[in-house]
């Protein structure tokens, strides 16, 4: 079969090999399957400030996929609200996955709460893929995880052909097992728990919402020309598609014809994309390995860079001394950054060293580590900055900061997340490091739209906030000590300030902003508090923040 496919602004063809029988296995509601939640609990999963997960207790509240966590926050919902923990959920995930290696021993993870692997051997194995998929639901079906998601029998849209369901087995359960050619149908087929019959992928997808294959901007600009399913897309001329989407509109008519996989043939990209990195002497810890390999990771991906080349799926492969053999692929629906190649290279690792996933840890050291490029992407759809390796000095930080935690351990490193507050202290929080943290374009979005707090510390943030805050002096020209009045008006004129605990000695006062008086939580006894804040400028250049609470003067925050 041939593939028409576009590069460098010259129209190509490409062979391709045919579409492999696919095995995805998908659990509703993985966050909180992961925490135990029942899906009668009211619980939402947030991530950059936003819902992008919730159970259906929540969405009968009124809850729905975008909202803002502030609002929640100030909504009379009683929610269960969950920070997005990939590595939390990655690792909660390994029970399934070791089920998946048993049937087969290089599994594809797609997210934590979707997998698959090709079937081609194990169905043989196993006596043909109806016996298979019956063992891997039984083994499933043993794990010790609690129906959290609903279990509501579903079925696709009416004009789908070519398939069976699987619900009568997998009604009581909370995950779903769909079987097609190549992974994007079997994962659309998992969400039925349904068996497409080999080469009817097309009839199976075409009556779907254009939604299951692309952004809802971009559903919404199919929608005015009249395409709402995916059968539909094939009415329009490929060359029309690909003049108004580009390489998305390429991708879409191939999916709509149920042609799924690699935008090149396999053996090119093993041949030009692939690096094995040695470790000699052998590596028997994670951590170490991850470090080790971090300089030819980068190179690697230097090259790739060079050449506009950005990966969505690897496979990562590791060998002992003793011939031991490990092998995943990874997936991902943006271009994969140096930085999340090496967390997906930490996880497999712990994972295999693990005791609990199912299988024997390895005898010896690792020997080496294998990266193979299985899938890429020329015209990635986040902004191109951000993985650009060796190049923008963001990427730079994150690896400082990969290599920081590698070396003190997880939980070590925190680092600061905007918030809504009034004081400098509150407006900000310090969290544990992770990759999503450094995505600075969409915590700007989301600051542009909190709307500021009443009471708030105007002008420009500080660079500096004291948590505790410092004790201070600050003195009128006779030397008593400036108070503040029960009216929140300042008792004298201040004329001096000092900081004796940073060597601070008596600096004058050249301009002071202020009192704003404060009365926090007035009802509650135990947090409840009253004080007041100033900004002062010294005569030598110092900015600060001071607050009165207990008739005392506190350094809080400093300006560059």
């Amino acid at each position: 079969m041939k593939r028409r496919s576009f590069g460098g602004g010259q129209l190509f063809e490409l062979e391709t090999q045919p579409l492999v029988r696919t095995l995805v296995i998908s659990y509703r509601g993985w966050p909180f399957l992961a925490r135990s939640i029942q899906d009668d609990q009211a619980a939402v999963v947030i991530k950059d400030g936003r819902v992008v997960s919730l159970t259906s207790s929540a969405r009968r509240l009124g809850v729905s996929i975008g909202d803002r966590a502030i609002t929640l926050a100030s909504s009379s919902f009683d929610l269960v609200c969950i920070e997005d923990d990939f590595d939390f959920d990655m690792a909660a995930f390994e029970e399934v996955v070791a089920v998946a290696e048993s049937f087969c021993p290089e599994v594809e993870i797609f997210s934590p709460g979707v997998c698959g692997f090709n079937v081609k051997g194990p169905s043989r194995y196993f006596g043909g893929e109806e016996a298979l998929v019956e063992k891997v639901i039984n083994a499933l079906g043993a794990l010790s995880i609690s129906s959290a998601a609903s279990t509501s029998a579903v079925k696709p849209p009416a004009g789908s052909k070519g398939y069976h369901l699987l619900s009568d087995r997998l009604s009581n359960l909370s995950f779903g097992i769909g079987l097609a050619d190549g992974p994007f149908v079997a994962k659309v087929a998992s969400t039925f728990s349904a068996v497409v019959e080999a080469g009817s992928s097309r009839e199976f997808i075409s009556c779907f919402p254009v939604g299951i294959l692309i952004e809802e901007g971009e559903v919404e600009t199919l929608s005015k020309v009249g395409v709402k399913s995916v059968g539909q897309i094939l009415d329009i001329p490929r060359d029309l598609m690909v003049e108004r989407f580009g390489k998305v509109g390429s991708r879409l008519y191939e999916l709509a014809r149920g042609v799924d996989g690699d935008l090149l043939e396999a053996r090119e990209i093993k041949k030009r994309y692939h690096v094995r990195i040695d470790l000699d002497p052998p590596e028997t810890l994670s951590q170490a390995i991850s470090f080790a390999i971090r300089a030819k990771v980068d190179d690697f991906f230097s090259g790739l860079t060079l050449e506009g080349i950005y990966p969505l799926r690897v496979r990562i492969s590791f060998e002992t001394e003793t011939t031991e053999a490990m092998s995943r692929v990874w997936s991902s629906s943006v271009p994969i950054s140096p930085s999340f190649l090496i967390s997906y290279v930490r996880r497999q690792l712990e994972s295999w060293q693990s005791p609990t996933v199912g299988q024997d840890p390895p005898r010896s050291g690792i020997i080496y580590c294998d990266i193979e490029v299985l899938e890429i992407t020329s015209t990635p759809f986040v902004q191109l900055d951000l993985y650009q390796v060796a190049i923008h000095p963001q990427d730079r930080v994150l690896r400082a900061i990969e290599r920081a935690r590698d070396k003190v351990g997880d939980g070590s490193i925190k680092v600061p997340r905007k918030r809504a507050g009034r004081s400098p202290k509150d407006q900000f929080q310090l969290l544990n490091w992770q990759l999503d943290l450094f995505e600075e374009e969409a915590r700007a979005v989301e600051d542009r739209e909190n709307p500021p707090w009443p009471g708030q510390v105007p002008n420009i943030k500080p660079s500096m906030v004291f948590d505790p805050m410092v004790e201070m002096e600050m003195v009128s020209e006779s030397g008593s000590m400036v108070g503040v009045s029960p009216s929140g008006e300042l008792t004298s004129h201040p004329k001096f300030f000092s900081v004796p605990s940073l060597g601070w000695k008596k600096r004058q006062i050249e301009r002071i902003l202020g009192p704003w008086p404060m009365n926090e939580l007035w009802w509650d006894d135990a947090r409840r508090r009253r004080l007041a804040r100033v900004q002062i400028v010294s005569c030598d250049g110092v900015a600060l923040n001071a607050v009165m609470e207990f008739s005392k003067w506190h350094l809080e925050a400093i300006y560059d």
